[in-house]
């Protein structure tokens, strides 16, 4: 049974496929590296299991998933060092570039050149959690506003900054502004157990994080007495986040202990991601097909693989992308009749 939906508007691009010319045999004794993320973590789970899934299906290939001591820093290293041939997506690639890329231009990196990758198959949906305890009488982000509620949000810093400065600034407010009447947003990765730790120390009185459903950190934290707050109500709002490959999804009702009923939020899609320069069209193709042979074994490791793959699914994902897949994909793809020709 599908959990959550991904509702993805499908963007008409003038993208330009060249025609591949993939042999039908199969390359062998290839070696690759896909990086995860922490160990531990949902998204460590996936690249593990995807490695052992192409294992699995070309026994003479050596494919390695390496975890990151230090999360999305070391996800940046070996992106740019291109010590990996692919990786987790940790966002969309046109959100990336609103995150890190000021941060690093800073220093004199052009970050949108040296971090491109393109976009392989769906690993995963990340729907944005917006939890405020419910002392604070809040019920929408627009209720913070109207009331100058002084909210004490805790969310990671550069990379899902931007995005809720986005959604306040749908409203007309700025950080500034919810500054001037005692807010604050607190730099902290609400997605993980420290998140609800910090609510409860009274720190913060609402997190924003996005994350599969359900979380491990927010489950945990079934003591606290919080709820969840819709994010996409309005369609001018979600007009403001499409430009950006994110779109309206649902938080099911009993995905959570606490919440009673759908919530429309936004969300994300995390991508098996190819690192230029590190991997050709032709293995990306083997890639994806020897995932779509072993779907059911991902989908038993994971559940959430059913749902992304998914050839619907994976034709929407890849019709609402602002560039352009990694070719390797779009040949498999197009062979399935999943995208036009």
């Amino acid at each position: 049974m599908i959990k959550h939906i991904m509702i993805i508007s499908i963007v008409l691009l003038n993208v330009y496929f060249p025609v591949l010319g993939i042999s039908s045999e199969r390359p062998k004794n290839v070696e690759l590296k896909i990086i995860g993320f922490s160990p531990g973590t949902s998204m460590q789970l996936r690249a593990d299991l995807i490695a052992e899934a192409l294992r699995r299906e070309y026994p003479d290939w050596n494919v390695k998933a390496l975890a990151t001591a230090r999360a999305s820093a070391d996800v940046h290293k070996h992106r740019a060092e291109k010590t990996a041939n692919f990786f987790l997506s940790l966002m969309p690639w046109p959100a990336e570039i609103e995150a890190y890329g000021p941060e690093f231009k800073k220093i004199g990196v052009d970050f949108e050149k040296l971090y491109i990758w393109f976009p392989v198959i769906p690993s995963e949906i990340k729907q944005t959690h917006f939890w405020v305890l419910r002392k604070t009488g809040l019920t929408s982000l627009k209720y913070v506003i109207l009331k100058k509620y002084p909210l004490k949000v805790g969310l990671i810093f550069p990379s899902h900054l931007p995005m809720f400065l986005r959604l306040l600034g749908f409203y007309g407010i700025s950080q500034k502004d919810l500054e001037s009447w005692g807010g604050k947003i607190v730099n902290v990765n609400f997605g993980a157990p420290v998140g609800p730790e910090l609510m409860r120390g009274g720190k913060i009185d609402a997190g924003f994080a996005w994350t599969g459903v359900p979380n491990p950190a927010f489950l945990q934290a079934s003591d606290l007495d919080w709820h969840l707050l819709p994010l996409a109500e309005e369609t001018e709002l979600l007009r403001k986040v499409e430009e950006f490959e994110f779109g309206r999804t649902i938080i099911r009702a009993g995905s959570y202990p606490n919440v009673k009923k759908d919530i429309p939020t936004i969300g994300q899609i995390e991508w098996l991601a190819s690192i230029p320069g590190k991997v050709s069209e032709e293995i990306t193709y083997w890639v994806i097909k020897g995932i779509w042979k072993q779907r059911e074994f991902l989908a038993s490791g994971f559940p959430g693989f059913k749902e992304v793959l998914d050839p619907k699914f994976i034709s929407l994902a890849v019709g609402a992308l602002r560039t352009s897949a990694d070719l390797g994909a779009v040949k498999f793809y197009r062979e399935q009749g999943w995208i036009k020709k």
